[in-house]
């Protein structure tokens, strides 16, 4: 299950490059939960034309992520915004307790996790 998600996180990222008749038979098989024979009578293609666009698009999509890295980049964005938020919130809570040391490790804390992610264009 985890690999259906991981790529059709990719097919978000990258549809565009795919052809109309590969997003189709995609949309249909991992969205629509389309067996081949049903993807087949649907767009008029046999079941090996359909497996094999899909089977393609599969490919093309991770070779796009192996390339450029978009999912990547986001999910690497993602844990440091859930980490700063967690900082954030220990800060606030040393403030309210008046523990400026804390406060002060926290905040540095976030000031650099957001410089590497601006070093890493993340």
């Amino acid at each position: 299950m985890a690999k259906d998600f991981k790529i059709c996180l990719l097919f978000e990222f990258y549809k565009g490059v795919l052809t109309e008749k590969q997003q189709e038979a995609f949309v249909n098989y991992y969205y629509d939960d389309l067996s081949l024979s049903e993807i087949s009578e649907n767009t008029g293609i046999t079941r090996q034309g359909a497996r094999d666009a899909i089977k393609r698009s599969e490919e093309i999509l991770l070779d796009m992520e192996e390339k450029l890295g978009l999912s990547a980049k986001m999910e690497q964005k993602a844990d440091a915004f859930r980490q700063i938020g967690a900082w954030a919130k220990e800060a606030e809570n040393a403030l309210m307790s008046g523990d400026r040391d804390a406060l002060i490790a926290h905040l540095n804390e976030i000031r650099q996790l957001s410089e590497r992610m601006n070093e890493d264009g993340i």
